[in-house]
């Protein structure tokens, strides 16, 4: 039996030392454990953890990554994701599902839309939905009140009909008109 740090030569019975930074070892080219600053992947140690793995804290050797994720910190964060969009410390098949989210393509991660937006869609100004401190969408924009030759519905600009240049109630019940019309 060999001491710890070594390994046993079968055909001759001798113990040969482990190759740093191996601690313990079964043969040349098979770490079981290793020093300090390293971490044991496939038999062998690593000063950094490749994808899909992360250091395991105290043990000293890498740990797979869950689900989707393409580095993580530890077993329940994630710093990339493999597939899907990256979002405090989780992968997500579609960030719109949370409020004032939206699925940045570029970067792929989960971003926060602009202002106002309650929800929006591949770019943080272009609203679907705003918030109560600017009520109204309109043009993809959370606005305070409808321009001229709009009408307020359902929290939305509805473009009032020809020839009215306001419009109450529906978009057909015009105010005022436009010149030439009465």
């Amino acid at each position: 039996m060999c001491a710890a740090g070594t390994y046993t030569v079968s055909t001759n019975l001798t113990c040969i030392d482990c190759t740093s930074p191996c601690a313990t070892c079964n043969s040349s080219t098979s770490c079981l454990s290793c020093i300090n600053g390293y971490f044991l992947y496939n038999n062998t140690c690593k000063q950094t953890c490749p994808l899909y793995y992360y250091p395991l804290t105290g043990s000293y050797v890498c740990s797979i990554c869950v689900g989707r994720c393409l580095a993580c910190v530890n077993a329940t964060y994630c710093e990339s994701c493999l597939i899907g969009f990256f979002y405090n410390g989780n992968c997500l098949d579609d960030c719109s599902t949370m409020t004032g989210m939206y699925s940045d393509m570029n970067t792929l991660k989960c971003q926060s839309c602009s202002s106002g937006c309650l929800n929006c869609t591949s770019l943080s100004t272009l609203c679907t939905a705003c918030d109560s401190s600017t009520p109204l969408l309109y043009n993809s924009t959370c606005i305070n009140s409808c321009p001229t030759g709009f009408l307020s519905s359902s929290n939305t600009c509805k473009k009032c009909t020809y020839p009215c240049l306001n419009c109450s109630g529906t978009a057909t019940n015009c105010t005022a008109c436009l010149n030439n019309y009465a």
